[in-house]
C-alpha cells in the first residue's frame, strides 16, 4: 500500500495501538506494517515523471514524423523504396525489439512503460505503411482502426495502462474519421460532430462501469470515466453553441434560441454531476460539473448580453466569480486540514 509520510505514520499509530489492545498479534501487525510502503524518494519521482516525458515526446515524435510524413517520403524516395519494403522492415524491427526487450525482461522492469511504448510505435509505423500501401487513397481509417485492435491487445497482454490510453486516445480519432467519411451533409446518422461525441462520451462512460467489474481490467484505472466525462460534456456545450445543424450557413440562418433546449440540457447535466460528485465525494466529477457549468453560464452570456452590457462590468463580474470560486476552494482547503488536525490530536 503506497502511502505518504503523514499516512504512514497514521496506519503505524493505529496498528501500534490494536496490538497493545490485543486486538492484533504481533506477528499480524509486523506483517501489516511490513505491507505499507512509504514516499518515493525525490530522485525515483523525477525518474518516473521524465519517463513519463519521454513517452509523451516520443508519441508525439511518432505523430510528426510518420503521420506527417515528409522526411521519411523524401528518404524513401531518395533510396527508391517502397511504402511495403518500409512496412516489412518496420515489422521485422518491432520484432526483434520485442525478442530483445523479452531476453532482457525489460517488459517486467519498474520503467517497462517506455519499452513497451518504444516497441508499440514501431509498430504502429509497420501498419502505418502497411495501410498506405494497400490503401493509398485513405489509409488513416483503417490505420487507427487496426491500431486501436493492436493496442488494446498488447494493453491487456502486458495490462499495460499507458498503452490502454493510447488505445482509447486512438479509439477516440478513429471513431471522428470514420464518422466524418462515412457522413452524409456533415451528419452521421443526423448527429453532428457534438452529438456524436456526446454519444461517445455515454459509451466510454458505459465501458467504464463495465471494465470495473473484472479484476483483469482493474489496471484500466479510471481512463475511461475522465474521457467519458470530458467528451460528453463538451458535446454538450458545443451542442448548446451550434445545435444539431450540419452547416455554419444553416446555423447562422436559425435565430440564437434554437439551440436553448441544448443550452438547458449542458447545464443540468453540469449540476447533475456537481451533486453526484458531492454525494459521492467523487472530487474529478465535482470539479468537472464546476468547470463545464461555469463555461456554460460565460458562454449564454457571449450570446445574450455581449452586444448589451458593458465590457468592463463583463470583465467585473468575472473577476468577482474566480475570485469567489478561489475563495471557496481555499476554504474548503482550510477546513479540511483543521478536520484532519483535530482527529490527529
Amino acid at each position: 500500500m503506497q502511502a505518504d509520510k503523514k499516512q504512514k505514520e497514521w496506519l503505524e499509530e493505529a496498528l501500534s495501538f490494536w496490538q497493545d489492545k490485543g486486538l492484533l498479534e504481533p506477528g499480524q501487525a509486523s506483517r501489516l506494517r511490513q505491507s505499507i510502503a512509504g514516499p518515493q524518494d525525490t530522485k525515483e519521482q523525477l525518474a518516473k515523471y521524465f519517463y513519463i516525458i519521454a513517452i509523451c515526446c516520443g508519441a508525439l515524435a511518432f505523430a510528426a514524423i510518420f503521420i506527417n510524413d515528409k522526411i521519411l517520403e523524401q528518404i524513401r524516395r531518395y533510396f527508391s523504396l517502397s511504402q511495403l519494403s518500409i512496412a516489412i522492415a518496420c515489422g521485422v524491427a518491432g520484432l526483434l525489439l520485442y525478442f530483445f526487450a523479452q531476453r532482457k525482461k525489460l517488459f517486467y522492469s519498474p520503467n517497462r512503460e517506455l519499452y513497451l511504448t518504444g516497441t508499440m510505435l514501431v509498430w504502429l509505423m509497420s501498419l502505418l505503411y502497411f495501410c498506405k500501401a494497400w490503401l493509398p487513397g485513405g489509409p488513416y481509417t483503417p490505420f487507427l482502426g487496426m491500431g486501436t485492435l493492436l493496442l488494446t491487445g498488447v494493453a491487456i497482454y502486458f495490462r499495460s495502462n499507458v498503452l490502454w490510453l493510447l488505445a482509447v486516445t486512438s479509439f477516440i480519432a478513429w471513431f471522428g474519421i470514420f464518422t466524418e467519411v462515412h457522413s452524409t451533409n456533415n451528419l452521421f446518422w443526423g448527429l453532428n460532430y457534438p452529438a456524436r461525441y456526446t454519444l461517445l462520451g455515454l459509451l466510454l462512460l458505459g465501458l467504464f462501469f463495465v471494465l470495473r467489474r473484472f479484476s483483469r481490467a482493474a489496471f484500466t484505472g479510471n481512463f475511461h470515466f475522465h474521457a467519458g466525462i470530458i467528451l460528453l460534456l463538451s458535446g454538450l456545450w458545443g451542442l448548446s453553441i451550434f445545435g444539431n445543424n450540419h452547416s455554419l450557413e444553416e446555423w447562422h440562418e436559425l435565430r440564437r434560441q434554437a439551440a436553448v433546449f441544448y443550452g438547458l440540457l449542458s447545464g443540468l447535466a453540469a449540476v447533475l454531476f456537481i451533486i453526484l460528485g458531492l454525494r459521492f465525494e467523487n472530487k474529478p466529477l465535482r470539479d468537472y460539473g464546476l468547470a463545464f457549468l461555469l463555461l456554460n453560464l460565460y458562454t449564454r452570456y457571449f450570446e445574450l448580453f455581449w452586444d448589451a452590457m458593458n465590457k468592463g462590468i463583463f470583465f467585473l463580474i468575472l473577476s468577482l466569480s474566480f475570485a469567489g470560486l478561489g475563495w471557496w476552494l481555499r476554504r474548503k482547503q482550510r477546513n479540511k486540514a483543521a478536520d484532519n488536525a483535530s482527529k490527529s490530536t
